[in-house]
């Protein structure tokens, strides 16, 4: 009888890889070999830290890869498994930085989560036919150095409710997985609620 949503028991495994480094795409994939997957979340961002103008072309580069090239590889390779699975759901994080009229200063960065959204909504349709959702969620300003498991009280006293806990993040990427394969959720925007410009 198949289950109704994702089961809390999975097998865990890491795989270590450099995403800025495409040759990482190969090193997942054979990880993964033939194993189904019921759903695919794709987190990784790393962006300019001196400056648009003061980053070096490997720098460019490099965040490129990782944001938005390794990303449309790994899919492009694990598609058969993703075809295989149970739920048939995948997600992207992005950000309110590639939001319209978000503001922000980090051009690369910017650019390659717009990039991410197009990625999401062509990729949709690309697997419509196949059952399998795709969805990007844009968080804004999260507390991602308080630890889940520290509760989202520690993150709220910390940042005065200004950030987001990284459980409310958890909580509406299990609305996407246990939503039915009847429901296509495009695109979540989260800013935090004193996020300006978003």
């Amino acid at each position: 009888m198949p289950k109704s949503k994702i089961s809390a028991e999975f097998k865990k495994e890491w795989i270590k890889a450099d995403l800025s480094d495409l040759n990482s795409v190969k090193i997942i994939a054979n990880a993964i070999g033939k194993v189904p997957l019921d759903v695919f979340i794709y987190n990784a961002g790393i962006w300019e830290t001196k400056g648009y103008e003061k980053t070096t072309q490997n720098e460019i580069v490099d965040i490129i890869n990782v944001n938005l090239t390794s990303v449309i590889l790994i899919i492009q390779k694990l598609l058969k498994n993703i075809r295989k699975g149970f739920s048939k759901k995948i997600i992207f994080i992005g950000s309110t930085c590639g939001l319209e009229n978000e503001g922000s200063d980090s051009i690369i960065y910017t650019a390659t989560k717009f990039g991410l959204r197009g990625v999401t909504h062509s990729l949709r349709d690309y697997l419509r036919d196949d059952s399998i959702s795709v969805s990007c969620i844009s968080p804004g300003s999260i507390a991602s150095d308080i630890l889940f498991k520290e509760g989202s009280s520690v993150a709220l006293e910390k940042y005065s409710n200004e950030r987001i806990p990284v459980s409310d993040i958890i909580s509406i990427i299990n609305v996407i997985i246990n939503s039915s394969v009847a429901t296509c959720i495009k695109e979540i925007h989260i800013p935090a609620l004193k996020d300006t410009g978003v």
